[in-house]
């Protein structure tokens, strides 16, 4: 069965995953084909994570909705939501974000 709606949480039991993995896990298992919804809660300090979120969320030709929680964001902020706005996938309808404890 196709996963349309996917909630992930990165919280005690998955500490120390990488953003990237997590995308590219998603791909090798074509999850993107189908996945409609997508809520991402990241707890762990990330860098730059235009340059591994974008490219996943233009391989979800179905993505509708984003929800996207990012705590102790410390760069890129600025070029993801840029980014978002100039490569957002043609589906995408429905953007929530939230950043909390951002450095400057």
């Amino acid at each position: 069965m196709p996963i349309s709606r996917l909630e992930y949480r990165n919280v005690d039991f998955n500490a120390g995953t990488e953003i990237a993995v997590l995308f590219d896990h998603l791909l090798a298992c074509k999850t993107n084909g189908h996945l409609v919804s997508l809520k991402l809660d990241w707890y762990e300090p990330t860098q730059h994570l235009s340059s591994t979120l974008n490219p996943f969320l233009l391989a979800c030709k179905k993505l509708n909705c984003l929800d996207l929680f990012m705590f102790d964001t410390t760069s890129g902020v600025d070029v993801l939501l840029e980014s978002l706005l100039e490569n957002r996938p043609e589906s995408l309808e429905k953007v929530m974000t939230v950043i909390t404890y951002f450095h400057n």
